[in-house]
């Protein structure tokens, strides 16, 4: 009986320091497992937990993963490429993705296409188009636009 109640205690405490680490910003699921793992908690407690996070909704895949993207977009300017893969490291379910990709504005999204696109196109200065052209989409495309987004746009480079 004392062995359980302190049990108890070591869940109690260790849900309180997951619900606190839940609420400080959006995480994804696999982001408080590892968490878990860090602290040494065994599986059974940590599927408790995780169980316990969910009903009372400090975990939401949904919400996370639509955060995510507004995030990333927004404050790194990262392509919709690199957000996905990014989301699917942190093993976010598809259709979670899918709707997190849709809560980027297309409009907003090709300004900061161009945006970058500009800012590139000012810092390049090969004399070689075909040079200029290479370096400016690599670094469209390592941002995580999408190819033929980027190379539509190559084509109003001319010098």
């Amino acid at each position: 009986m004392k062995g359980m109640k302190k049990n108890m205690q070591y869940i109690t405490h260790f849900t309180e320091k997951m619900k606190n680490y839940c609420a400080r910003e959006e995480r994804a699921k696999s982001d408080v497992i590892r968490k878990m793992d860090l602290l040494g908690l065994s599986n059974e407690n940590q599927q408790y937990i995780i169980d316990i996070l969910l009903n009372e909704n400090y975990l939401n895949e949904k919400r996370f993963s639509q955060s995510f993207c507004r995030g990333k977009f927004k404050t790194k300017n990262w392509g919709k490429r690199k957000i996905i893969y990014a989301l699917k490291k942190k093993c976010i379910a598809e259709n979670y993705i899918e709707q997190g990709i849709q809560s980027i504005s297309e409009k907003e999204y090709l300004e900061v296409l161009d945006k970058l696109f500009n800012q590139k196109k000012r810092k390049t200065l090969d004399t070689n188009i075909f040079i200029r052209k290479k370096k400016i989409a690599n670094f469209l495309i390592q941002r995580g636009f999408e190819s033929s987004l980027v190379w539509e746009k190559m084509k109003e480079l001319h010098n």
